[in-house]
């Protein structure tokens, strides 16, 4: 099957635009909550959205990049060098420069405040990070993009890119293993290595990562199977309406809520909503702005949590938290992050350049990118 440019225009569109919806929820959560608190209805409707945009954000990878990996079969083979070296270049260069960058930010707070990045005094009922310390063992498991509590401490959003990068390993080793030319033996060493990814995706996660991955993967379903029958996947819409009619009938509108602590309840939900999405992403999406956006929403995506929290540290130092000061303080770090994301991107995101640098040094030779 080959998706159509309109269709991937759109999905450009909704990267662009979920990534803005997280960004924006956690300058909520940062700079907001702190007034209103952390279990008002404006709380509670801004961490649904983010919870719900980072679901959205799975069913498109699963997409993506089961489709680039089906472009890359040719005859039956599987080219996994290119695949290997599109994953490196397109997530390590910014994802490194973003992780420097945070330990930066907690440095600079520890030598100018004589703490590990840490917010005093300031009689608030709630703060989103009331101090951030990163070890060295956490920093290593970080460079590895194994998930642990002192990353995603320092950088929160972090958690779904430690289960997003290992489910494109796992997808590797399962296309390796429907490809030609491995014996048998080969073939058992993939299927291994395709659990393996699959059970370090769920390190410090649990069962918590099980639907993500089940979301990730149905988008790869639909990639290769339902695309092109239509009729079978508007059955699969109309099923996932009346499931998700049964569980709020059951429970309540709470199951909308990643704060419900409903659990399977909620992760059934968030599978359900993303059968509804595939079908949205493909055919609906708006112009202009997050068009824009779209081409740096994964560096906005991992940079904006630490930058937030550090102009906050820095912020709380001087001025009293009030509505015309939050909203003068919220227009400014708005902009700084798309700002600096935007020339992050420019030098990180751009992927010819770090192809050839992978091809040239090392012994993965691929060519014509």
């Amino acid at each position: 099957m080959k998706f159509t440019e309109d269709e991937l225009n759109n999905l450009e569109w909704w990267r662009g635009f979920l990534s803005f919806l997280v960004f924006i929820a956690h300058v909520a959560q940062i700079i907001w909550f702190p007034l209103y608190g952390n279990n008002s209805l404006f709380a509670i409707t801004m961490s649904g959205l983010a919870n719900i945009a980072v679901v959205f954000f799975f069913v498109i990878s699963g997409v993506l990049i089961i489709f680039s990996a089906q472009k890359l079969t040719l005859n039956g083979v599987f080219d996994w060098k290119k695949f290997l070296i599109n994953r490196i270049t397109r997530i390590f260069p910014s994802y490194y420069a973003v992780l420097g960058l945070s330990l930066v930010f907690v440095f600079s707070h520890f030598f100018i405040n004589g703490n590990s990045f840490q917010i005093q005094n300031i009689g608030l009922d709630y703060i989103a990070r009331e101090n951030i310390s990163v070890s060295i063992y956490d920093f290593f498991k970080g460079i590895l993009l194994i998930n642990n509590s002192g990353i995603t401490n320092l950088n929160g959003p972090l958690w779904s890119l430690f289960i997003e990068w290992w489910l494109y390993m796992s997808a590797m080793f399962l296309f390796l293993i429907f490809s030609k030319g491995f014996n048998w033996f080969s073939k058992l060493l993939f299927l291994l290595l395709f659990c393996f990814s699959l059970f370090i995706s769920t390190i410090g996660f649990g069962k918590i990562a099980i639907p993500y991955i089940v979301i990730w993967y149905f988008g790869g379903v639909y990639t290769l199977f339902l695309y092109n029958r239509r009729k079978l996947f508007f059955l699969l819409i109309a099923l996932s309406l009346i499931l998700q009619v049964f569980l709020i009938k059951v429970y309540g509108l709470g199951v909308v809520s990643v704060r419900s602590g409903l659990g399977l309840g909620y992760s059934i939900f968030q599978m359900l909503v993303s059968v509804i999405f595939i079908y949205l992403s493909f055919n609906f999406s708006g112009k202009h702005i997050f068009k824009r956006i779209a081409p740096f929403s994964y560096t906005l995506y991992i940079l904006h949590f630490p930058l937030t929290m550090f102009c906050f540290a820095i912020f709380i130092k001087y001025f009293m938290i009030t509505n015309l000061s939050a909203i003068i303080f919220t227009i400014l770090v708005i902009f700084f992050n798309l700002i600096l994301a935007n020339k992050i991107a420019t030098i990180f995101e751009d992927k010819v350049k770090f192809r050839k640098f992978v091809d040239k040094f090392i012994f993965l030779k691929v060519k014509h990118y």
